[in-house]
């Protein structure tokens, strides 16, 4: 938090000279509920106000309303534990009594961080200017980069989770499911369609062929084409004519006589 204070409002500006022209204040319409979001929490504190701390100035009584607001939540709790043995309860309260100095350290040290992390930031963050460098950044590159990147958490999420990143040349997640389904989709069901059609034209085309050229030419158009062959020299023979038909009849009977006279 300190380090973003001191970048943002006590430090050098760090953008270029096209950007620094455009800064300007945010409207009235933002600062003001910033503003009262800031005064509300310098005193949304005091609704927990610890007791520890208030006995040291003197006051006594109810001091932390948050708690105090909370406890209906916890009165069914409270009444099985009153119904506890005698002995847990002096032993609870024999404990909640010495938790005071353990609040008292916790306090301590929680205050002693947040004074650390304003020294520490103050001292590398409040001379930053254009070519500075993060001082853990120039200690040890790798855990900068870690920190810079978020732990590469969105990285790690994007690669397993979405798939918005390829590993390598595969792509996991989401997105790596989805063209999975889509490569499945195109190149196996739609390749066992098409081949299921593929293979009905072909059937459907030999079966076409040899009904057209077996059962239709051999078996039916066959015989009626041998039927004509064999028609055309019955037809020379038939004309229709008396005169051709007694010709006929007259060149048999000199045959059966030329037959029999000279055989």
């Amino acid at each position: 938090m300190f380090r973003l204070i001191y970048l943002t409002f006590w430090s050098k500006p760090r953008m270029s000279h096209e950007v620094e022209h455009h800064i300007h204040e945010s409207p009235v319409s933002m600062t003001i509920p910033l503003v009262v979001l800031a005064v509300m929490s310098l005193f949304a504190g005091f609704l927990g106000f610890p007791q520890s701390l208030a006995r040291l100035v003197g006051i006594h009584g109810e001091t932390n309303r948050f708690e105090a607001y909370l406890a209906p939540v916890f009165a069914k709790e409270a009444r099985v534990f009153a119904k506890e043995e005698p002995g847990q309860l002096a032993a609870g309260t024999k404990e909640e009594e010495k938790s005071s100095g353990t609040e008292y350290l916790l306090m301590f040290l929680s205050v002693g961080a947040a004074a650390f992390g304003w020294y520490m930031a103050g001292r590398s963050y409040r001379e930053a200017d254009k070519g500075y460098i993060e001082p853990i950044n120039a200690l040890s590159p790798p855990v900068y980069n870690t920190l810079l990147n978020k732990y590469y958490v969105d990285e790690g999420y994007d690669y397993v989770f979405t798939g918005r990143r390829k590993l390598g040349g595969v792509r996991l997640g989401a997105m790596g499911l989805g063209e999975a389904s889509s490569w499945f989709d195109a190149n196996v069901i739609d390749g066992a369609v098409n081949a299921s059609g593929w293979l009905t034209r072909f059937v459907a085309s030999i079966s076409s062929w040899w009904d057209e050229w077996i059962i239709d030419g051999i078996g039916v158009n066959g015989p009626a084409i041998l039927a004509r062959m064999l028609s055309y020299p019955a037809r020379l023979l038939e004309w229709g004519l008396v005169q051709w038909y007694a010709l006929v009849m007259t060149a048999g009977l000199l045959g059966f006589v030329f037959y029999y006279v000279y055989h």
